[in-house]
This record gives structure tokens, sequence and C-alpha cells, in this order.
């Protein structure tokens, strides 16, 4: 990160659920034994007022026509995953529940998993947020991994104007993260 003394290795997952996928090898391979930070832009199911960083906590699998209740996943082929190695610097973040989808969703329609966000692991409030990558890379990453964590910065609301509000701000949500990312190591005393 520039600016930083910090020293990181970057490796991109592509953008798109398909394209994550198709690097969720190579990167549990160069992530074999270290501490992972996973970054990625995310819509709120809610309103939007400015970038905001969220320790992710779950990953579902939820495609916009399965929320809508117009298709469903085949039994057991998209379980759940609970990121269960985050890293301690970064304790102190709100959290987030990640719905994951092969597409941008234009409806706001909340998850069915909503209502049982307050059933998480550490009792604190969640965010609800939509991600197309990861999905596509968190069990093979958390697998290989020493430790695991999934940052999510909001662009935008869940919506029909959501890629224009992304294109907005997805450059103040990398200096975000990047903010984030740096204070919360620095003040553990971490290291990525």
């Amino acid at each position: 990160m520039a600016g930083s003394d910090l020293q990181f290795d970057y490796t991109p997952s592509g953008i798109g659920a398909l394209n994550a996928a198709r690097s969720s090898n190579e990167i549990a391979r160069l992530a074999e034994g270290r501490d992972v930070i996973f970054v990625g832009t995310a819509g709120i199911f809610g309103p939007f007022a400015q970038p905001s960083v969220y320790l992710t906590e779950r990953v579902f699998w939820e495609p916009t026509c399965v929320r809508r209740g117009e298709a469903y996943t085949v039994k057991d082929s998209a379980p759940d995953h609970i990121c269960r190695k985050p890293h301690p610097a970064f304790s102190q973040i709100p959290r987030c529940t990640v719905v994951c989808s092969p597409a941008i969703s234009k409806v706001a329609d909340l998850p069915r998993i909503v209502p049982d966000l307050n059933l998480n692991t550490t009792g604190k409030t969640q965010a609800a947020v939509e991600n197309l990558e990861l999905y596509s890379v968190a069990s093979e990453i958390e697998r290989a991994a020493r430790s695991f964590s999934v940052l999510m910065c909001t662009t935008n609301s869940v919506g029909p104007a959501a890629h224009d509000e992304w294109k907005a701000n997805f450059s103040k949500a990398a200096q975000t993260t990047a903010a984030a990312v740096v204070n919360a190591l620095r003040y553990k005393g971490g290291h990525a």
C-alpha cells in the first residue's frame, strides 16, 4: 500500500463470480500458511451514504432469482460459509453477512437470510451486503490460509442505480479500505 511501511503481496481474483472461481485454486496455493486479507466492494441492502468497511462473518450463495422465489439452488450444492479465521487486528471493524450472486442485482429484495442475522457468531449488529466474487474463493482460501480476513467496503445500495453508484464510489472505497487495513494492523502491531 502506497505510503505504508507494511508489506503486502497482491493477487487479484478477477471481477465476477466466474472469474473468481477460475482463480480460486491459484489463490489458495498462494495463501498456503499465510495471513490473507480479501478485500472487495459490495452493495448494501438498505440506504447507502458513504463507503463503509465491514468484516465478513457469513457468506451465502443467493442469486437474485433465488431470493425472489423464481428459482432454487440444488440442495447441498452451495453450503453457507462462516469465516472462522479472521486476523485479530480486525476485531473492532463492524461485521457483515455477504450475499453472493453471479450477477449484480437490479432489485433490492432482501435475502431470505436477513431475519437470521441476529444469529451471528459475535452478537454484534451486522449489515447485509451483496458481492459477486467472495463465495467462489472463500472456502479454498480459508482452508489454506493461517488467517483469512474478508473486508467488504460498501459502494452503493443494491438496486437499479447500483452500477452508477459503484462507479462514483469505488475509488473512495479503495482508499477507505486501505486506511482501515493499515490502521488495524498498525494498532495491533500485526502484519499480513
